[in-house]
């Protein structure tokens, strides 16, 4: 079990506004003690630990990260076996996993964006109201929460598409609120990557593009009325370039 004193050391200090000085007079000990604690450089005795918390008014657990802890173990576990289910194509007992997460960390980013998921998973298509309204809420919330960027790329996705069959102007908002296609991820990483590592972050990129365009190809078909020897085409050239991935693939 990692315990994280430094982080939590600092941040009651801040929070309470008590500089180093004070609490190492409080403690009987020097200034420079407590700024190693606070960069992980040492770890007070452990006599010392009850007589912090009582000062910063926590527990010796909660000083110690330990509660802490064991949310991260149990929200591991809980995504080990949401893996194992999608693996499997549990749709329904994923759901209960995330639900039950839920209910223990509500405010948890991670359980919110695997409840959401979760829920859309297991609705049929096009999603009932109720499940809609679930996953809007949860995206939503996502996207207040979170600072993680994939959080929230997949919230935004989430949403669009559930929000595609019930508002098309809220679908288009948050669209909007994605990046564009010539500034994205993979591209900046292609051009800052050099030699292997460059090489491939280079062929992921091609494949993406190459994969998004056969997609769009074949969604295409279904914005509007193609004649059938249209969508025909549309689905050839999805499938052509799909192939030709395949062949050129040692080489790309």
């Amino acid at each position: 079990m990692e315990i994280n004193l430094k982080e939590k050391l600092r941040a009651l200090r801040q929070q309470k506004s008590i500089t180093q000085e004070a609490l190492a007079n409080h403690l009987g000990i020097t200034p420079q003690s407590v700024g190693k604690w606070e960069r992980g450089e040492g770890f007070p005795d452990i006599t010392l630990l009850p007589k912090i918390a009582f000062y910063f008014d926590v527990t010796v657990d909660e000083l110690l990260c330990v509660d802490q802890v064991k949310v991260e173990e149990a929200i591991c576990e809980y995504q080990r076996q949401s893996k194992i289910c999608c693996q499997n194509g549990e749709n329904q007992k994923n759901l209960e996993i995330w639900e039950k997460a839920y209910s223990e960390f509500p405010k948890d980013c991670r359980v919110i964006e695997g409840l959401m998921y979760a829920i859309n998973r297991d609705a049929v298509y096009p999603c009932p109201k109720a499940e809609a309204e679930r996953i809007i809420a949860l995206g939503e919330e996502l996207l207040q929460r979170s600072t993680d960027t994939r959080q929230r790329e997949n919230a935004i996705q989430c949403l669009c598409y559930t929000y595609d069959n019930i508002d098309k102007e809220k679908a288009l908002y948050y669209a909007d609120m994605s990046g564009t296609f010539h500034i994205t991820r993979e591209d900046l990483r292609t051009t800052i990557l050099d030699g292997e590592e460059g090489v491939k972050a280079c062929q992921s990129y091609m494949m993406s593009l190459i994969h998004t365009a056969a997609m769009t190809a074949s969604s295409m078909i279904s914005k509007t009325n193609f004649s059938h020897q249209e969508a025909i085409e549309a689905y050839t050239f999805a499938i052509d370039i799909l192939k030709g991935t395949s062949k050129n693939s040692r080489r790309y």
